[in-house]
């Protein structure tokens, strides 16, 4: 699944990973694999990953991620990306299923989308800005199964520097984990890497600091198809800031994704339950 987005009159899309398409099976136990070991020890957080996936008119699937927010008023809210509950063209569902890492599933409602994402080519050069990343959609679940497994989150008050861990499933199923760099382009998060970027799928995965907060979630991945070409993208220092380039330089750090901030994801929820949502027990 991918956004379309025109920028200085040239077509730039930025590679979303609600992938399309795939069964949903998550497997019992599995280990989780290594996506980057570039940034030393991975954090130890007990963090139990949930899968959302939604059927599609055309009779595929999309599946992406989401996680637990908290019990609020008797429903049980989940975040995830707007693209991943996208059922074509700016329409979105109405109802999808989440599913913990047990097969567990449940019926969840749609209840708020934000999808507003402006990604720019800058004039003349190989550089890029993201101006604002905002892919988010509230999920409300009324009845949980018995033994359904969550870990509830708490939003991060600031940012975090140094390194940052996800964990999620794959469209195939798989458990992944990895450690990551923090890089801001002003209040937007991205994760770097040494050589990889995010997989299909991993859309709607939480971002945690050390504390097992959480940062942001994973939105899209590092890569940009320009002229009908994916590119691989990077994070490069430009005059004491970050900026993201397609230039391939020792000094410059892989883009693993980019991500949609804590902030942004606290104000679609205070616009939806008010800023009391999270003072209650």
């Amino acid at each position: 699944m991918m956004i379309r987005l025109p920028i200085f009159h040239l077509l730039i899309l930025i590679v979303c990973l609600g992938f399309a398409g795939c069964s949903a099976h998550p497997v019992r136990h599995l280990t989780p694999i290594q996506v980057n070991n570039s940034y030393g020890k991975c954090l130890e957080i007990d963090y139990k990953p949930i899968q959302v996936i939604a059927l599609n008119d055309d009779l595929t699937k999309s599946v992406g991620s989401g996680f637990y927010i908290k019990n609020h008023i008797g429903k049980h809210l989940i975040i995830t990306n707007a693209h991943v509950v996208q059922n074509g063209g700016h329409r979105y569902h109405r109802f999808v299923q989440v599913l913990d890492q047990n097969l567990r599933r449940a019926n969840a409602k749609v209840v708020a989308v934000r999808h507003s994402i402006y990604f720019a080519k800058i004039k003349g050069s190989n550089n890029f800005t993201l101006h604002k990343m905002a892919d988010i959609a509230i999920l409300e679940v009324e009845n949980l199964p018995d033994n359904f497994e969550y870990t509830p989150l708490a939003l991060s008050s600031k940012k975090s520097h140094g390194i940052a861990y996800s964990k999620g499933l794959d469209y195939n199923d798989n458990m992944w984990e990895g450690c990551f760099g923090i890089a801001y382009e002003g209040e937007n998060p991205h994760l770097i890497s040494q050589s990889v970027t995010a997989a299909h799928s991993f859309s709607g995965t939480p971002v945690l600091n050390n504390k097992g907060e959480v940062l942001g979630m994973i939105t899209a991945k590092g890569n940009i198809l320009f002229k009908k070409k994916e590119l691989p993208l990077f994070v490069k220092k430009h005059q004491s800031e970050n900026i993201i380039t397609s230039e391939e330089d020792e000094n410059n750090a892989r883009l693993f994704a980019m991500v949609t901030s804590f902030d942004e994801i606290r104000t679609l929820l205070y616009e939806n339950y008010n800023k009391k949502i999270f003072q209650e027990e």
